[in-house]
């Protein structure tokens, strides 16, 4: 896709089709379509957030996961937000060495 200029619908369209084969594959534990203990895990990750403080609720989401978690409230700046969600995201998927965050 060029960096400059406007794109119409069907561009942008044939773009992502020529390079869909290039886009990564989630983990199979994160892939809901692939875990049968997928909606499991979500709660499992919603509970570990509230069990640190956070203020989260599951909700319905359309796809096929059909079950994730949101925030209420969001944390002070004193508080390490994403390694908690990642600690909490390992805890819950089963913490492989595929869904351990990358570097940051």
């Amino acid at each position: 896709m060029p960096s400059k200029g406007t794109w119409t619908k069907a561009a942008e369209k044939s773009a992502r089709a020529a390079c869909e084969h290039l886009r990564p594959l989630l983990p199979p534990e994160l892939d809901p379509a692939k875990n049968p203990n997928y909606a499991r895990s979500v709660r499992i990750e919603a509970k570990c957030l509230q069990d640190h403080g956070f203020d989260v609720h599951l909700v319905k989401v359309s796809g096929p996961a059909k079950l994730g978690w949101r925030y209420a409230s969001v944390s002070g700046p004193d508080v390490d937000i994403s390694k908690i969600q990642d600690d909490c995201g390992v805890k819950a998927f089963g913490g492989g060495r595929e869904i351990q965050p990358g570097p940051q």
